[in-house]
Parts: C-alpha cells; sequence; structure tokens
C-alpha cells in the first residue's frame, strides 16, 4: 500500500490536483492513476491513454524507480507546460525528501 501512496503522491505534486485510479481494460490498462485536473472524465483520460500508451508518463515511471517502486502503475498527468510542471513537481519532491530525511535523522538520534 506504501508504494501506491508514493505513486500517487507522483501524481498529485506534478499535476498539481487530486489524483485517482480509474480502469481501461479495453485499452491495455487494467488500472492507472489519473488525475482530476488533466482526466475529469472518460474522454480525457482515453486521450491520455492513447497519448502516453499502456506504460504511462515517463516522467511519472522514472520518478516511481527512483523512490524504489517496482510494480509501477501508469501514470497520466499532462498539461500545456508538462516539462515545466515535471521540473516544479521534482524540485517539491526533492525539498519534500529532504524533510523526510530530517525527520528520520532525528529520530534516529533519540
Amino acid at each position: 500500500m506504501f508504494k501506491l501512496t508514493i505513486q500517487l503522491y507522483i501524481e498529485q505534486i506534478l499535476s498539481g490536483s487530486k489524483s485517482y485510479l480509474a480502469s481501461h481494460p479495453e485499452l491495455g490498462v487494467p488500472i492507472g492513476i489519473f488525475n482530476y485536473k488533466d482526466e475529469p472524465d472518460y474522454e480525457s483520460r482515453v486521450k491520455s491513454i492513447k497519448k502516453y500508451g499502456s506504460k504511462g508518463n515517463p516522467v511519472s515511471r522514472e520518478l516511481a524507480k527512483l523512490f524504489g517502486v517496482s510494480e509501477i502503475l501508469p501514470s497520466y498527468q499532462m498539461s500545456a507546460s508538462e516539462l515545466e510542471a515535471s521540473l516544479e513537481g521534482l524540485n517539491k519532491i526533492e525539498n519534500k525528501t529532504g524533510d523526510i530525511n530530517k525527520l528520520i535523522a532525528k529520530q534516529e538520534q533519540q
């Protein structure tokens, strides 16, 4: 479950919107991660799946790998300034990772 949480969080950071799971086996995606900003309905999810394929957004996949997720669900965030959003998301994740590492270090010292 924790690995799923990581993937949902990555989608939320990159898209700037709440993420959710949806199933589209007819398009080769038994379960995927979407967001309410870019994919609020069936038609927009289908459009994203056709754009990225059954493996999803490569930026999301690489981030999931960096966080140790071995069974990666396809993620489908997209926007007009996709690269900018991805870079902003990476910076936010890097900052949050630093905060988490500090908390872990404090707990280990106690």
